[in-house]
């Protein structure tokens, strides 16, 4: 009976665990677990000499799907984009992260950036013929991505800053496309 209980009580916590990690809208991980994982991504990087790319997807004119169809229809947005990032991306490697309102870190272990701009764009791509239907209107919905590639011995902070001006340059540009920061 002790172990039964046991086992019990490590299911639950790992429920509970589980539920400390994942964004209740979007079902990707939260900021907080990007905040804790990307750093140790980053690290078996640097130790095994393998590449890591990092894609930041903001949704294009989020304020005005809220403004226009209400904020239930915003949140069908995020958890559209979410399950679409989540199903182009290679399962058991890469991860996405809601990282606030509607922006998304996505995560690509063991690619380099021309790898990672390929899976990016064929995302884009999907999302940009992608409709959501609202009552009886149909929403398009499209992103922006900026993508940089890890360099040894910079910290998250700056693999993400150079991930965010490329995305910055992304919406400068037209929205509803991909930047690539070099190293």
């Amino acid at each position: 009976m002790v172990a039964e209980r046991t086992g019990e009580l490590a299911g639950a916590l790992e429920a509970i665990k589980q539920l400390s990690v994942i964004d209740y809208l979007s079902a990707c991980y939260n900021r907080a677990y990007l905040d804790e994982k990307l750093p140790l991504e980053m690290l078996r990087a640097e130790r095994y000499e393998r590449k890591l790319s990092v894609a930041f997807l903001d949704i294009d004119h989020f304020k005005r799907i809220n403004d226009t169809y209400g904020h239930a229809t915003g949140d069908e947005v995020i958890r559209l984009i979410a399950k679409t990032s989540k199903g182009a991306l290679r399962e058991g490697l890469d991860w996405v992260a809601r990282y606030g309102g509607e922006e998304f870190v996505i995560v690509l272990p063991e690619t380099g950036l021309s790898e990672a701009y390929n899976i990016i764009e064929r995302l884009r791509s999907k999302l940009e013929s992608t409709v959501i239907l609202y009552q009886d209107s149909a929403i398009a919905v499209t992103a922006s991505f900026g993508i940089a590639e890890f360099v040894p011995g910079e910290t998250p902070a700056d693999l993400l800053a150079r991930a965010d001006a490329m995305l910055y340059q992304a919406k400068q540009t037209g929205r509803n496309r991909v930047c690539c920061s070099g190293n």
